[in-house]
């Protein structure tokens, strides 16, 4: 078995590349023979170290692209990536060889997919967000900011300006499922998809339908370096990218509403304006992973207040390894990852009184946590090793525990 990684980039930006190459690295550190197919034009030189073939498109990234007439194409279709796949796929065998897609909205596009269909490939493909069944990736109205009921690509769907940047944007990422819904139709037989939660398996289930395959397996996380804390923290401390959905706008109101320490670490649109608004706050900004667990040591709990359901909530199981507890909206993804009153408590999505009431739980004792609890609960998440070891647990008990006669590999009815 042969297992092909492919993903927009080959470098950390974010959650889905961090998992993409996780996966490659743990399946090479468990023997498996690994590749790594790309959009871009970065590597993480990690993928180096371990031996593991890249290959490079060499492509923008739709933000990225100079020509906005070349990237509204492009996102939608990019034929220059399925030449290079075409071409790329030649040298595997679809016998023996499986294919991991992350992700594909940011540089690849819906047309690398027939291109694994017309090969056969038996492919795997995990759920980092909803793009393959909401056009704007989320569930989420952004100009609302509120998480968003609507059924995809209905009529109220195609009507809701629901997006980040403009109607026009909305419709153009319609344009894009209506083509991803197609060239995906009828291949359940070929993929499979992997949920990262429970709520992110609840609505693929709903969405792509009872004949979907769909598992179950939890993203890796990379454990902070940090000892158990010997004393309490100082701050309530906010971690990730400062954008209106992560909440972060929220996070501050309520730390000056309850007139607790807080700390936002990280970067993004909303980083100056709330430094101004809220001058009672720490913002050290983005930090190096050495520098931001400084930070961390001093942190009381964590604060995880997304407005959208998120997929996974990777901050939460990190800083649990350190003895930190975390305040997260029950709606949330991130919610599973905290046991109620023991390792975290949780406050209704969105509501700001909510909110502050979960923090003054804390303060006047009521929320009362253990450190080596909360390090303890950290044993029923992934590893790098055993998420790679689930992984081809996952891709024996779906593809290679039948045969027909001539031999070759057969999915499971």
């Amino acid at each position: 078995m042969q297992v092909i990684v492919i993903n927009d980039c080959a470098h950390v930006n974010g959650g889905a590349a961090q998992v993409a190459i996780s996966t490659a690295l743990g399946l090479k550190e468990q023997g498996v023979d690994v590749f790594f197919f790309t959009g871009g034009s970065e590597v993480d030189q990690r993928l180096y170290d371990a031996h593991i073939p890249v290959h490079l498109c060499h492509e923008f990234d739709l933000l990225s692209n100079p020509s906005r007439v070349q990237a509204f194409c492009d996102g939608i279709w990019n034929f220059r990536v399925a030449k290079q796949l075409r071409s790329y796929l030649q040298d595997f065998s679809s016998d023996d060889t499986i294919i991991h897609l992350h992700s594909w909205s940011k540089v690849l596009s819906a047309s690398i997919f027939p291109i694994i269909t017309k090969g056969k490939y038996r492919t795997f493909i995990t759920l980092h967000d909803f793009f393959y069944i909401c056009p704007n990736g989320g569930f989420y109205n952004y100009p609302h900011a509120h998480i968003c009921k609507l059924s995809p690509m209905s009529l109220q769907c195609w009507c809701s300006n629901c997006d980040a940047r403009s109607f026009t944007h909305k419709f153009w990422r319609q344009l894009r499922q209506l083509v991803l819904d197609r060239v995906l139709k009828d291949r359940s037989h070929l993929y499979s998809f992997i949920a990262i939660s429970q709520l992110t398996y609840k609505i693929a289930r709903k969405h792509l339908g009872k004949e979907a395959h769909i598992i179950k397996v939890g993203n890796p996380v990379f454990f902070t370096k940090i000892p158990t804390l010997s004393e309490e923290g100082r701050y309530y401390t906010f971690i990730g990218r400062l954008s209106k959905e992560k909440g972060v706008d929220l996070f501050c109101q309520a730390i000056t509403q309850t007139g607790v320490k807080g700390c936002v670490i990280g970067d993004g649109e909303l980083y100056n304006s709330l430094k101004e608004k809220y001058p009672e706050i720490l913002f050290p900004g983005w930090l190096q992973e050495n520098d931001k667990e400084q930070y961390i040591q001093q942190t009381k709990v964590l604060v995880h207040p997304a407005l959208w359901y998120e997929t996974f909530g990777l901050i939460v199981a990190e800083v649990k390894s350190a003895g930190i507890p975390s305040i997260v909206p029950k709606e949330s993804a991130a919610y599973e990852l905290i046991e109620e009153g023991v390792t975290g408590i949780s406050y209704s999505i969105g509501d700001l009184a909510s909110l502050c009431s979960a923090i003054h739980h804390v303060e006047d004792g009521t929320f009362h946590y253990n450190r080596g609890a909360v390090i303890a609960s950290c044993q029923n998440i992934n590893t790098q090793d055993t998420y790679a070891q689930q992984l081809i647990e996952v891709y024996k008990q779906r593809f290679l525990n039948r045969a027909d006669k001539s031999g070759k590999l057969q999915p499971e009815s």
